[in-house]
């Protein structure tokens, strides 16, 4: 799909999701897959300044809930997908593309919408009926920090390759022990809260994701399921695997924003004008050749190199 020419200069939360080539893989929770993809988060997160509320990272795709006033979310993520495709190409002896197509983007414009998500976003492992409860899930998930109330997702992995190299002595293992810190900010309207009030919203989104486990399992049983896998089985699922069963020909359609349908309606009307003044701006560009104002928030055409114009 392509990309949308405009973003709310002003728009902080965000619904990010994006998936990997194929369907396949590729990102299965392993220890080094999650290891690289909690530093990739590290450092995009440090490097452009984006907010980490929510995160569940599948073995095929990933779910993200950011907070980006004042940042630029397409370098961030442009940085954050380079660093995991180009380590986890190397992990699993493959090259070429990684990820299927260009990371969704959804505007979240209620502090309700925003509580939605962060349920959505915790929701998926048991969703997709990998694990029966959300805490098993063996990849990235920021649930169970959230409801421990902990401000971060720590990850290690031991270097053996390294160790080994070095004469593989047993005191100098915590040597090589290499270290991911991915930062958890609370949502804008829980800042400021008592730790009373904090509880009481953790607890809200456990009981939630308890009735979503219970739905999800009668579902199972009433259809005559089998067992679900291990979770530490997924650590080992071929990464150019892909989900078993009928694949939807289409994608669902994505949506424009989250939130009332009066707030929807509302960005949909600017967004429609906005689209009209970039088309404006980019006829008048394609005319003269010379770069015209464009509206905040929209992504201006490419502007060819001296050396592509000679």
């Amino acid at each position: 799909m392509a990309r949308r020419r405009h973003f709310a200069p002003n728009q902080d939360l965000v619904h990010v999701s994006f998936k990997c080539v194929c369907d396949a893989f590729l990102m299965r929770p392993d220890a080094y897959a999650s290891f690289v993809v909690a530093s990739a988060l590290e450092q995009a997160a440090e490097k452009y300044g984006v907010r980490i509320h929510a995160l569940c990272f599948l073995s095929n795709h990933a779910h993200l809930l950011l907070g980006i006033q004042g940042c630029r979310l397409d370098s961030f993520m442009q940085y954050l997908k380079s660093v995991i495709a180009l380590a986890l190409n190397v992990h699993h002896e493959r090259d070429g593309a990684f990820f299927k197509r260009r990371y969704r983007a959804e505007p979240i414009l209620s502090n309700d919408a925003a509580v939605g998500i962060e349920q959505y976003v915790h929701q998926q492992a048991v969703k997709h009926e990998l694990v029966e409860r959300a805490v098993e899930w063996a990849g990235l998930c920021s649930y169970a920090a959230i409801i421990d109330g902990r401000s971060s997702i720590e990850v290690s992995w031991f270097d053996e390759a390294s160790w080994r190299e070095s004469g593989g002595r047993r005191d100098a293992r915590s040597d090589f022990v290499r270290k991911a810190s991915i930062p958890l900010t609370p949502l804008p309207h829980r800042v400021g809260l008592t730790e009373r009030e904090l509880r009481t919203h953790r607890r809200a989104l456990e009981e939630n994701m308890k009735d979503f486990e219970a739905q999800v399992a009668r579902k199972r049983r009433d259809d005559g399921a089998r067992r679900l896998p291990k979770p530490s089985s997924y650590a080992t699922q071929d990464p150019n695997g892909r989900p078993s069963g009928r694949r939807q020909k289409k994608e669902t359609p994505q949506p424009l924003a989250h939130g009332t349908d009066a707030q929807v309606q509302a960005y949909e009307r600017a967004y429609a004008e906005v689209m009209v003044a970039y088309a404006n701006a980019s006829k008048r560009y394609r005319e003269t050749g010379t770069l015209c104002p464009f509206p905040a928030g929209t992504f201006p055409p490419r502007i060819p190199t001296p050396r592509e114009v000679l």
